[in-house]
């Protein structure tokens, strides 16, 4: 199945969904750009080339940078967000996956430097945490430039990792798992295409997440920190979000809402509006540092 086609039954999909909840919003196959002089790996929904800052948002498992496509709009107008797209989903789809949590990290590393002109902000969720904690740290060993503000959702501290193998279940299994965490994506699911083309990826990232290992020599980190999650998702544990400010000497900051592991997409307006009061306290310090 071609992206193109693939777009159109997700999308047909989709709006079936929020017609019978009675949403109108915007589809999440908003056509994006890739930011100037950079690549595909990094997209942007609505290009904003005078912005002074950027968010960056990296993906969940199975995720891609779609994601994010309705949330640009809610941002500042002095913040462009660029989505990470993984290779192997959405417009990638031909192209091989990366299973290596080390080996991803060291392939992203050039592309977002070419970021590094401005000050900017990583977020991610679930999966998406881990990799933009890790960027952290590569950006830290190798002096580069690291990121104003580090916002993670949806997954322990990495010292708390931990193994499900749900990368080596049957398809039926880990297709009961996702819709654990996800109800709606059952509806992916019950699609034949859909489900060959998501499977595939889902279980690559998780066998990415899984392989991963925190090194205990890790670099503590001088940035802020804000933790935001679901108070009834099923992957976390009681301490597995507070164990996050162990990770760097800055302010830290937890925000808990309603929901499971995917709280986010009901409280869209909610996560992005703390996203966007840090990416404001980020651009009034360089404002007071240009002034």
């Amino acid at each position: 199945m071609t992206y193109s086609k693939l777009s159109q039954v997700s999308g047909n999909i989709t709006g079936q969904q929020q017609q019978s909840r009675g949403l109108h919003v915007p589809a999440d196959s908003v056509p994006a750009t890739s930011v100037t002089g950079a690549s595909k790996w990094l997209k942007t929904f609505v290009p904003r080339p005078d912005a002074s800052l950027r968010l960056i948002c990296l993906p969940h498992a199975g995720g891609g940078a779609s994601a994010y496509a309705t949330w640009a709009r809610l941002l500042p107008e002095h913040t462009e967000l660029v989505a990470v797209q993984l290779p192997g989903r959405e417009d990638r789809l031909a192209e091989p996956m990366i299973d290596s949590m080390t080996a991803l990290v060291k392939i992203l590393m050039p592309h977002l430097l070419r970021l590094n002109d401005k000050p900017y902000v990583l977020f991610g969720h679930s999966m998406g945490a881990v990799i933009a904690y890790e960027i952290c740290q590569m950006m830290v060993k190798t002096a580069q430039q690291p990121p104003a503000h580090l916002i993670i959702s949806g997954r322990e501290a990495p010292r708390l990792s931990r193994n499900d193998n749900l990368h080596l279940v049957p398809d039926q299994a880990l297709i009961e798992a996702i819709i654990r965490l996800e109800p709606q994506s059952k509806a992916v699911f019950d699609h034949p295409e859909l489900a060959a083309i998501s499977l595939p990826v889902i279980r690559n990232d998780y066998r990415l997440i899984n392989g991963y290992q925190y090194q205990p020599d890790s670099q503590m980190l001088t940035l802020p920190l804000t933790a935001i999650s679901g108070d009834d998702d099923p992957e976390l544990l009681p301490g597995d979000m507070p164990a996050w400010q162990d990770v760097t000497d800055g302010h830290f900051s937890w925000h808990r809402f309603s929901g499971g592991h995917f709280y986010l997409k009901p409280h869209r307006e909610g996560v992005v509006r703390i996203i966007a009061d840090v990416m404001d306290t980020v651009w009034q310090k360089q404002q007071s540092s240009t002034g």
